[in-house]
């Protein structure tokens, strides 16, 4: 059993190391009118079951952020398995700042991984920020 959940780690480990390298998103600042996000700052543990808080850093030269994208992803030694919520940042309007906001952490494993990104009205999305976090 507990080979397994290594394995399941490590496996999840490797993905997301493969899915940094390979991302979507190009480096660099953002192109004109797409919105750009950094420095998100997450606890490095959270309580199973409790909100925690997060925040970022944000640009978006038209001020026109409408959502606000968490994707957890974790696994049980299994498949990787990952649940998305977006939130309104209250933050249309404005072209910079800090967003401040809650996730939860539902029932995930000890260790889980987190990416955040913003969508704006013209449905431009942002660079992903992703972090690990661990649970007790």
């Amino acid at each position: 059993m507990k080979k397994t959940i290594i394995l399941g780690f490590l496996i999840l480990f490797l993905t997301q190391t493969l899915l940094l390298g390979c991302a979507i998103t190009p480096p660099g600042p953002p192109k004109p009118g797409v919105p750009g996000i950094s420095n998100l700052t997450v606890p490095k543990t959270v309580n199973i079951g409790r909100k925690f808080p997060v925040s970022f850093q944000f640009e978006d030269s038209e001020a026109d952020i409408k959502t606000v994208t968490l994707t957890y992803e974790w696994s049980f030694g299994g498949p990787i398995s990952s649940e998305s919520h977006s939130y309104d940042p209250r933050i249309y309007g404005k072209t910079n700042g800090i967003c401040e906001f809650y996730g939860f952490a539902g029932k995930l494993p000890n260790v889980f991984d987190l990416s955040v990104y913003v969508e704006d009205a013209k449905g431009n999305k942002s660079n992903i920020l992703r972090t690990t976090i661990a649970t007790k």
